[in-house]
């Protein structure tokens, strides 16, 4: 009976460590940059995907198609298993900690839950390597996380005990529990007693450079440019990174309606107009933007008599964008051939005519 016992007790075990082994990233490498008042953390994540497909071609393929969406998942896994178990004030701190982790914690490996802790993340990888024979690939990716809120969550699970205070990022060593600094008592001689004459020194001026505070725009902006995925083929991708660069600069609530796109094939153009309003829409939650539908812009520009290519005169623009009522007009082009395509997206205030936002992205 006891090794009937002992047997199901490995079984679990095992059981576990596979989950955890399953939902843990592959390449669990990160780098510390910076730490932000609020608790937010910085760090450079690497991601790695290895496709375990059947034969070498159909590797290859799953690499061309899917490697990079799945390493920088893994990059993001990295971020957070970063956080939990290395860097500087860890937030498992112990044996205990960890093996409560891996019954109770799994849940912040959820995919669902990795977009509630990355406040921000930038649009671009770098350090992208495909190499096993063009069978697996890695890069390396920047994120925020929000560390506050990922101990809490971890607290509410009682994985971490409620009485454990958040550790700040890089405390010393005595600062870091279980360790204790002993002081070795000094024999201190009285030293003889000497008057000097004392000297008034003006204290320097300090100027303290004014601390900033993100705000409650500048975090909704971070969070919708963290929910676009770059992933799909080349356009989608550029596409994707070029909207993301928009948001940066474009005023949130504001109504918007994507003009035009000029290239020498139509279809391509409008792939790209709903591209541009698929993504807008989709970030609607954060940055409360409006989006013009494609059909009411058609029905206006007929109305205007307009043609459908980016020819149009600037009046023209002013003058379609002031019966939409919308605050600005996205247009663009795609230019070049091959690998030297390039996709130029303008934002422009409607009523001033001002340049709000710019991107250039090279197709790839």
């Amino acid at each position: 009976m006891c090794t009937k016992g002992r047997l199901l007790v490995f079984i679990i075990i095992f059981v576990l460590l596979s989950l955890l082994e399953a939902r843990t990233p592959v390449s669990r490498q990160a780098t510390f940059l910076e730490v932000f008042h609020n608790g937010v953390v910085e760090v450079q994540a690497t991601g790695r995907y290895v496709s375990d497909l059947g034969s070498p071609s159909r590797r290859r393929d799953d690499i061309r198609r899917n490697g990079e969406s799945n390493a920088i998942v893994d990059a993001r896994l990295s971020a957070i298993y970063f956080l939990l178990h290395s860097g500087p004030a860890p937030l498992l701190r112990d044996g205990e900690d960890r093996m409560r982790f891996q019954t109770r914690g799994l849940f912040v490996y959820e995919p669902h839950n990795l977009t509630r802790y990355i406040t921000f993340e930038d649009a671009r990888s770098t350090n992208v390597n495909v190499a096993n024979d063009n069978q697996s690939i890695s890069l390396v990716r920047t994120l925020r996380i929000d560390r506050e809120r990922l101990f809490r969550e971890l607290q509410n699970a009682m994985v971490i005990g409620s009485d454990v205070e958040l550790g700040a990022i890089g405390q010393s060593m005595r600062d870091e529990p279980g360790t204790e600094v002993i002081e070795v008592p000094v024999a201190v001689e009285e030293p003889e007693v000497v008057e000097l004459p004392v000297v008034v020194e003006t204290p320097p001026v300090v100027i303290e450079e004014p601390v900033h505070t993100i705000t409650d725009a500048e975090r909704a902006i971070e969070r919708a440019i963290a929910s676009i995925s770059v992933t799909g083929s080349r356009m989608e991708r550029t596409i994707a990174r070029s909207v993301r660069t928009l948001i940066k600069d474009m005023p949130l609530n504001a109504e918007i309606f994507v003009l035009s796109i000029s290239s020498n094939d139509e279809d391509e153009s409008m792939t790209v107009i709903d591209g541009i309003i698929s993504r807008l829409f989709s970030v609607r939650r954060y940055t409360g933007y409006r989006v013009v539908e494609r059909e009411r812009m058609a029905a206006i520009r007929s109305e205007l008599n307009l043609r459908a290519s980016s020819e149009t005169d600037e009046a023209s623009d002013v003058s379609l964008g002031e019966m939409t009522g919308a605050e600005i007009m996205i247009t663009g082009r795609l230019t070049g051939r091959g690998n030297q395509r390039m996709l130029t997206l303008n934002a422009t205030n409607v009523r001033t005519t001002e340049l709000v936002a710019h991107s250039r992205e090279r197709v790839n």
